[in-house]
């Protein structure tokens, strides 16, 4: 895990106007005005967000420009790291071929 302060801001990127268009929408403008967003149930300000492009096509650095934007950290987390520390902490390992559980239970995928 990474934590660290960005220094990427939207004016960095280039073109992905929409995207960053709504971007702006959906996290910047309920950290900004958040008075907009406490009386009414038509207006609440989104719970999460998932980037989903192929890989290199800029999904990290709008995270972190948004994350500068913010005022907010930055934490990278890939993948495997949370798959290895979720299946550590419920006592199950992935070993070629299956898995094995602590109580001595193999399955085969």
């Amino acid at each position: 895990m990474n934590l660290r302060k960005s220094c990427w801001v939207m004016d960095d990127i280039g073109a992905l106007e929409n995207v960053k268009d709504t971007l702006k929408e959906l996290v910047m403008l309920p950290l900004k005005r958040p008075e907009l967003f406490y009386k009414g149930q038509l207006t609440k300000p989104c719970k999460g967000l998932l980037l989903f492009r192929p890989y290199g096509t800029g999904r990290t650095m709008l995270a972190k420009a948004v994350a500068t934007e913010a005022g907010a950290n930055f934490i990278n987390i890939s993948m495997s790291n949370i798959t290895s520390k979720v299946g550590s902490m419920l006592g199950r390992y992935e070993i070629p071929g299956g898995s094995f559980d602590l109580d001595g239970e193999y399955t085969v995928d």
